[in-house]
This record gives C-alpha cells, sequence and structure tokens, in this order.
C-alpha cells in the first residue's frame, strides 16, 4: 500500500514550495512597484519632501487605518510624488484625503488620489473634475477659488478644495475598515504582508537560481548557433542524394521511378521551403548541379 508518511510528506512540500512562490510573486511585485516610487523620487529631486523610507511609513500607517493594500497606496503616492506642487504636510493630506474620498466613492485609492491631486494642481479644472465626482462646490467657493487664481493665490484656493473634500468626505476611510468588508479586506492584505515577508527571505536564493539558469540558457545558445549552421549547409544532403538517383535513372531509362523520385523530392523542398518561412530565414537552396551551396559561393 502507500505510505502514510510517503503522502503526507508530499503534501507537506507542495504546500511549502506554494508559498514560497506566492510569497516570491507578493515580494516581486512590491519591490517592483517602490523601485517605481524611488525612480520617481529622484527624477523629481524628492519635490514631496520625503524619503523612500518615510512614505513607506506613510503607507503602513495608511494600510492600519484603512481597508487599502499597500500596493495601491503605494501607486498612489507614486502619482502624487509626480505632481512637485504637492509636498510635505499637504501631500499627507492628500493622501488622508484621498482615502476618504476612495471610500466614499467606493474606488480604489489611486484614482481618488489621482482625481484630488489632479484638481489641487489646477482648482479651476479642478471643481469641474470633482463635479463628475459627486463633490459639488458652492457658487461662493466657486467664485473664491477664482478670485484667487486671478492674484496667483494657488495656495488658498487648494484649501478651498481641500476643506470642501474633507468636510463631506473625513472619516470614511477608517469607518468603511470597521465594517465587515472593510475587516476582511485587512486580513487578507495582512495575510500579503506575511507571504511577501516569507518572499524576501526566499528572494536572494531565487535570484541566485535565476542566474544559474540564465547562464545555462546562454551557453546553450551560443552552444547551438554553430550547429544551424551546420544545418543550413549539410540538411539536405538527402536531397541531393535524390538527385543522383533520378539522374541514374533517367540514364537507364526508368522513368517511371525517376517521376517518383522528382515526387518526393519536390514534397521535401515544398516541406523545407515552408519551415523557412516559420523561422522567417530562408533556407539554403541546392544550385543548377544539384550541390549545396558553400560560405565561399555564396
Amino acid at each position: 500500500g502507500v505510505n502514510p508518511g510517503l503522502v503526507k510528506g508530499g503534501l507537506l512540500a507542495g504546500a511549502t514550495i506554494a508559498t514560497i512562490s506566492d510569497g516570491l510573486q507578493e515580494f516581486a511585485k512590491a519591490e517592483a512597484i517602490h523601485t517605481r516610487l524611488e525612480a520617481v523620487l529622484r527624477a523629481t529631486g524628492n519635490a514631496a519632501g520625503f524619503t523612500a523610507e518615510q512614505l513607506r511609513e506613510m503607507e503602513d500607517s495608511l494600510v492600519s487605518t484603512t481597508h487599502f493594500t499597500g500596493d495601491s497606496i503605494a501607486e498612489a503616492q507614486i502619482f502624487l510624488a509626480t505632481l512637485k506642487d504637492i509636498k510635505g504636510d499637504q501631500f499627507k493630506e492628500v493622501m488622508q484625503a484621498g482615502a476618504d474620498l476612495a471610500a466614499v466613492m467606493g474606488t480604489d485609492i489611486t484614482p481618488a488620489v489621482e482625481l484630488l491631486g489632479q484638481a489641487l494642481v489646477d482648482p479651476e479644472q479642478g471643481m469641474a473634475r470633482l463635479r463628475r465626482a459627486g463633490i459639488h462646490l458652492t457658487e461662493s467657493q466657486q467664485e473664491q477659488i477664482k478670485a484667487f487664481m486671478e492674484v496667483n493665490d494657488v495656495a488658498a484656493a487648494q484649501k478651498v478644495i481641500m476643506d470642501e473634500v474633507s468636510s463631506r468626505t473625513a472619516g470614511a476611510a477608517a469607518a468603511a475598515a470597521d465594517t465587515l468588508s472593510g475587516k476582511w479586506d485587512r486580513l487578507w492584505e495582512s495575510i500579503g504582508n506575511l507571504s511577501e515577508t516569507i518572499g524576501e527571505i526566499f528572494a536572494p536564493v531565487a535570484e541566485y537560481v535565476i542566474d544559474i539558469f540564465r547562464g545555462g540558457v546562454w551557453v546553450l545558445d551560443k552552444f547551438l548557433h554553430p550547429l544551424d549552421t551546420i544545418n543550413a549547409l549539410f540538411g539536405d544532403l538527402y536531397g541531393n542524394l535524390l538527385k543522383v538517383r533520378i539522374g541514374w535513372n533517367e540514364f537507364w531509362g526508368d522513368v517511371e521511378e525517376s517521376n517518383r523520385l522528382q515526387s518526393e523530392l519536390n514534397e521535401r523542398q515544398q516541406q523545407r521551403d515552408a519551415a523557412a518561412n516559420e523561422g522567417g530565414g530562408a533556407a539554403p537552396t541546392p544550385s543548377a548541379s544539384g550541390a549545396v551551396p558553400t560560405p565561399a559561393s555564396v
């Protein structure tokens, strides 16, 4: 019968491999996002006023108080970091307001932060964007924004927008996180974070194995390349032998056998032409004398 110990060992090994694989995927995804964030910070000269580590701490804080994932929060930070005019305390305020706005709109945090950030960069156009999202400013507020923009007081115009958004959405993200659905999302985020930690532990081993495989593929490619050339030069040897036999049969008057061999030769050539077309290159064509061209004669 089947050894129960072997079955349990196989199941445990399979579960372990699956856990490590999932962890590596989670870690690779998070690493790619945060690498992009660091690149944006370098490109903008840290215009946002935060280091990558400080933004990671901000991300962790929002994860702990909302139902949004760390990856989506980091994506929102990447967008906001490209807007050089939003920095320092305002950056943090927009991230929090974006989380609340997303909870009210029923969207992820990234599109909400994008909406709010664009509205703050261009307050006059931003009023229309917010209106489409359900945030309607009063006529008095709209006039205030226009007046502030006429004297180039962008900060005052932005404050009008932020105050209105906050008055309508403040606390919505925390409230959503405290619902059954929100708690379920936070549970899965915690599991994802644990999986990411496992992936981070095994990442150096995975990178080492990948480098070995890449080296092996490179060596194999270099080994097979000259074989392609040899095959191109001598791959139609059988076809040339068929031509010799056809000539021999024609000489002795065996027309039927010559026709059969010619049909076989034509079919072989068609197959080689089709293979060459699929491979994106042309196979070497025998010369009129039936010899395969050599590099010197091409």
